[in-house]
């Protein structure tokens, strides 16, 4: 600094400080994205698929012609998944399959009601709170519950959560479960539908202090603009509490032809703020995809169990994994530290060498 002259150091100075100032600036406007917009992801999404991990049944099985609507659990046990399989379209029961690392399933067969029955329906959702499991599955258009001490007999609780009225959002059907237990309470996302021709969808929560007695909240992620990657359609998601931040993977479409997987991030796990990306669907396999279930890892991958199907009704269930990079970032959601380091860095530095140059003595002019 010896060369500089007093002038000199306080436009350096000022410099550095106005430099702080505009970064600030732009940390403080650049936010989250607003409710309701979806931003691009790099390419190609935020999940890698894996593949095909359970396959449909041999010829004459319960689960001959499709298999779908996966729910996994994952403990100190393994995995163990909870799926639908159909051997016609509309005779469909609930069975359940295990595994070691979560890719290589081992068929358990379909699941007891304990009188010699099983359990019809489609769609199921279970998760495990204390010494119980509760599962929350489809029939008709509507969503019932049972409940189990080990996972493998279940006991009929009853009707969940059942349609509104006509006209409502979710007028004519319920659908697609996927519960949580977050906060001291139960959360059950649903996909309401308000009529038989879409779009008509969106998806809705219901909560309850028992798991039995569900209060309706309405719509907490709806379609985006036209146009968008779901401004045709939404319903089917993956829910899970991450770290005090609930993460959402969503089925959304852009027209009446086409799948993706979305992804949502929320605080409350009501308003919830959509990002981008997560994954494409894959022709042929995998022209269609939905129904997605959300397992996050120990390490904090991510781990998407879905079903995906050619033609029109041979689903099969696959896997896709990903490290989320969180929403409205391009870096993730640590993505405001370095601009931020600069902006301390810049502003500190444009201070310190103002004081010093003003309160520095001055040479004596020759």
């Amino acid at each position: 600094m010896a060369g500089c002259d007093r002038a000199g150091l306080v436009a350096l100075s000022l410099a550095l400080v106005l430099v702080a100032l505009s970064l600030g600036s732009s940390i403080a406007t650049a936010g989250p994205p607003a409710a309701g917009a979806v931003h691009a992801a790099s390419t190609p999404g935020l999940l890698t698929r894996q593949g095909l991990v359970l396959s449909t049944g041999v010829s004459g099985s319960f689960e001959s012609l499709q298999v779908g609507g996966p729910s996994v659990l994952v403990d100190a046990t393994g995995y163990r998944m909870w799926y639908f399989g159909c051997s016609s379209p509309g005779a469909c029961m609930i069975a359940w399959a295990t595994s070691a690392d979560g890719r290589s399933w081992s068929r358990q067969g379909p699941a007891s009601t304990g009188n010699g029955t099983v359990a019809s329906g489609s769609y199921p959702s279970v998760i495990e709170l204390g010494n119980a499991y509760w599962m929350y599955f489809g029939v008709g258009d509507s969503i019932v519950e049972a409940t189990s001490v080990d996972g493998v007999t279940w006991t009929l609780v009853g009707l969940a959560v059942s349609t509104g009225p006509t006209g409502s959002q979710d007028g004519y059907m319920v659908s697609y479960p996927r519960a949580l237990y977050a906060g001291g309470q139960f959360l059950l996302y649903y996909t309401g539908i308000s009529g038989p021709t879409p779009p008509n969808a969106a998806i809705m929560l219901a909560t309850s202090a028992d798991g039995l007695s569900w209060t309706k909240q309405g719509v907490v992620l709806d379609r985006g603009a036209p146009g968008s990657p779901d401004g045709f359609n939404i319903f089917g998601t993956g829910v899970a509490l991450v770290g005090g931040t609930y993460e959402m993977v969503y089925l959304g479409q852009q027209n009446n032809s086409d799948t993706r997987f979305l992804y949502a991030e929320s605080s409350n796990g009501r308003n919830w703020t959509k990002g981008g990306l997560a994954l494409a669907a894959l022709p042929p396999n995998e022209a269609l995809i939905g129904q997605p279930d959300l397992v996050v890892a120990a390490d904090g991958t991510w781990l998407v169990y879905y079903a995906a199907r050619s033609g029109t009704a041979d689903l099969q269930i696959y896997l896709a994994t990903g490290v989320p990079v969180g929403v409205g970032t391009a870096s993730g959601a640590y993505g405001f530290l370095l601009p931020l380091l600069v902006f301390l860095t810049a502003g500190v530095a444009g201070v310190v060498i103002l004081a010093w140059a003003v309160s520095r003595p001055r040479r004596p002019r020759r």
